[in-house]
């Protein structure tokens, strides 16, 4: 069984390499929002987010089945649950709308990214587009 992890985990890391993952640019969303996170007292999924852009720069076949997978995008405790960032941190009110706005944003640029490089999930692409339908009903798109 070792034998086909490790055999599985090379097959996957040549084909990170074949496919050219731009990881840098995830990496830079991932810092941002793992900035936010840490802002509102938002340590597990701040956790998460560190240990992507590890992955991400360790190159490691994990970083494309994690990062499309439930601990982002899924329900309660993934990144995209705290999209309100009303946490246990208080700020004014004017501060966390904004920086809600700028994460919602951010996980939707993650989300658009992760489909330009072919790495998205239908879970990634149905959030990313029900936190941009809702961006665009409260004016606050782009």
């Amino acid at each position: 069984m070792r034998t086909f992890r490790w055999i599985h985990t090379t097959e996957w890391s040549r084909e990170l390499q074949r496919r050219r993952i731009e990881s840098e640019r995830l990496v830079l969303i991932l810092e941002r929002l793992r900035g936010l996170l840490l802002k509102y007292d938002f340590v597990d999924q701040a956790t998460i987010a560190a240990e992507l852009i590890d992955l991400a720069h360790l190159r490691s076949a994990a970083f494309v089945e994690r990062i499309s997978g439930g601990e982002v995008w899924g329900s309660a405790g993934s990144m995209a649950d705290v999209i309100g960032l009303r946490g246990y941190v208080e700020r004014p009110e004017d501060e966390m709308r904004r920086d809600s706005r700028e994460y919602t944003r951010l996980l939707i640029d993650l989300a658009d990214k992760m489909k330009a490089q072919g790495i998205a999930s239908e879970r990634s692409d149905f959030v990313a587009d029900a936190f941009r339908r809702g961006l665009e009903r409260r004016g606050n798109s782009r």
